[in-house]
């Protein structure tokens, strides 16, 4: 009877052991998927170079993971509220509303397609944080800043009648240069008008 017990009790020490170790081992090794890049940060500062997709180990607790798509990064203005599925892109937001140089006013919807440099990726940390404080400081800001001013140039019928690629691309020329200088890459410029009434 005694000698059942030591062995039951070994076995159970054993699997304790087995399963700490194991949480261990699990929480001391991360995965980066494909189209990603992360980086490890201890006590708020980043250490070591950015991981690149596959396993890498960390210090349990110590480190935290703060990771970033490299993949192309969709940013939409829609016609109507923005909810989760509105549509395939990766961040919706309200159309911007101004005035063309004739003084009508209209609604545009544009689309940025951008990524973020993983070359790049400590400075886009240091400077401006995760992923969607990325969107928010800088494709949100600068992108709604630039196609409210530069409608402001053209009149409404030049809008309309075919001018629309042509605003995109100020609207790239624009954007392109600012996103570089924060670590990203401006891909393309979707531009669409229509008319408030």
């Amino acid at each position: 009877m005694d000698r059942s017990k030591r062995i039951a009790g070994i076995l159970f020490a054993v699997v304790v052991v087995g399963v700490a170790a194991l949480a261990i081992l699990n929480s001391a090794t991360f995965s980066v998927q494909y189209g990603q890049v992360s980086i490890l940060t201890r006590f708020g500062k980043i250490v070591g170079e950015p991981k690149e997709p596959g396993l890498h180990f960390k210090i349990p607790v110590v480190d935290e993971v703060v990771t970033y798509r490299t993949q192309k990064i969709v940013y939409e203005t829609l016609s109507f509220t923005p909810y989760t599925g509105a549509s395939n892109s990766d961040y919706q937001d309200f159309a911007v509303d101004t005035n063309t140089k004739d003084g009508q006013q209209v609604s545009i919807r544009y689309t940025v397609r951008f990524s973020i440099d993983p070359d790049k990726i400590k400075d886009v940390a240091n400077t401006l944080g995760t992923e969607e404080e990325v969107v928010e400081k800088i494709v949100k800001t600068d992108s709604r800043i630039w196609a409210r001013q530069i409608a402001r140039n053209y009149s409404a019928a030049d809008l309309y009648t075919g001018n629309v690629d042509e605003v995109s691309q100020e609207i790239f020329d624009k954007l392109a240069p600012i996103f570089e200088d924060n670590g990203l890459i401006s891909r393309r410029v979707w531009y669409q008008i229509t008319p408030i009434h």
